[in-house]
């Protein structure tokens, strides 16, 4: 598909929408308990840190996506299944991360994101002064495994704030969710414009 063209892959999601249509028609939204309770307000605050580094996570997690054809152009790798062979090892690197993430994140929130940055640093560093298509592989597949590990932990970091106050569960959840999407949807426009 990609010998197509840019576009196409992008038409593909437009599949989505009719899924999306037919998803609200089906799933049926549970009937909301009335309160007379004020909420508490949200605590901003703590989600400061969590989306600061949320948002470097999503700046480094877009470079192997946005740079690696742009590497491969640069060494000579233009064909078209080269370029999506190549991007798909750094990709099945970036879903066995994530498989193997509840088990490499015992340690917690605290050891496990700067461990992934530093994985996805070492990948970026392989990457950006290879002129061969084997140190590119390496780089990709090293950057891909960072990548598998970075947003479970960071998604672990922000939905696993205890709060001094008790908030209603699934409006922290949400909040924090929303806040975490954001910030990558931003890490991936400063990251990937060109």
């Amino acid at each position: 598909m990609g010998s197509w063209g840019r576009r196409p892959p992008f038409w593909l999601y437009a599949v989505s929408l009719p899924l999306a249509f037919a998803a609200a028609r089906v799933i049926r939204q549970p009937s909301p308990a009335r309160t007379r309770e004020k909420l508490p307000p949200l605590p901003w605050r703590t989600f400061r840190t969590p989306a600061a580094v949320t948002l470097a996570g999503g700046l480094v997690f877009y470079v192997l996506v946005v740079e690696l054809s742009y590497v491969l152009d640069g060494i000579g790798a233009t064909a078209t299944a080269t370029v999506g062979l190549l991007s798909a090892a750094g990709s099945l690197a970036t879903a066995i991360a994530a498989y193997l993430f509840p088990r490499l994140a015992k340690p917690g929130p605290a050891a496990t994101i700067p461990a992934t940055f530093v994985l996805c640093g070492l990948g970026i560093l392989v990457l950006a002064p290879a002129s061969s298509v084997p140190v590119v592989v390496l780089g990709a597949v090293v950057t891909g495994l960072g990548n598998g590990l970075l947003l479970p932990a960071l998604l672990t970091r922000a939905l696993g704030r205890r709060h001094h106050r008790p908030l209603p569960g699934l409006l922290v959840v949400g909040a924090a969710a929303l806040l975490l999407a954001l910030v990558v949807f931003g890490g991936s426009r400063l990251s990937g414009t060109r």
